[in-house]
Order: structure tokens, then sequence, then C-alpha cells
């Protein structure tokens, strides 16, 4: 398995588990999961603390 299919399956249960806390209306958990996701994604060679970053992902 290379990287992008296991990175794949984190995505994936990253975004079942914010769907979960959506459902169960658990803020702080959606907060951390979206986060988390976030970071997942984001460019390691771009500064992630971008005003563009930030706007895609935190508005």
């Amino acid at each position: 398995m290379d990287s992008k299919q296991q990175i794949d399956i984190i995505n994936e249960y990253f975004e079942q588990a914010y769907v979960g806390a959506s459902m169960m209306d658990d803020q702080d958990s959606m907060t951390r999961i979206g986060r988390a996701i976030a970071a997942l994604n984001a460019n390691i060679e771009k500064d992630i603390f971008t005003e563009e970053f930030n706007k895609k992902y935190y508005e």
C-alpha cells in the first residue's frame, strides 16, 4: 500500500468521524476533526498559515 492510499483511508475515516460528530452536534469534535482534515490535506511545501489556507479550511 502506497502513501497516497494510506492518506485516502485516513481521510475517509476523518470524514466519517466528522459526519458522526455533526450528527451528535459535537462542536468540539467537529473543530478538531476539521483541523485534522485540513492538516492532512495541506501542501507541506506551502505555508499552511497563509490567508488562502485559512479561507479554505476555517471559513
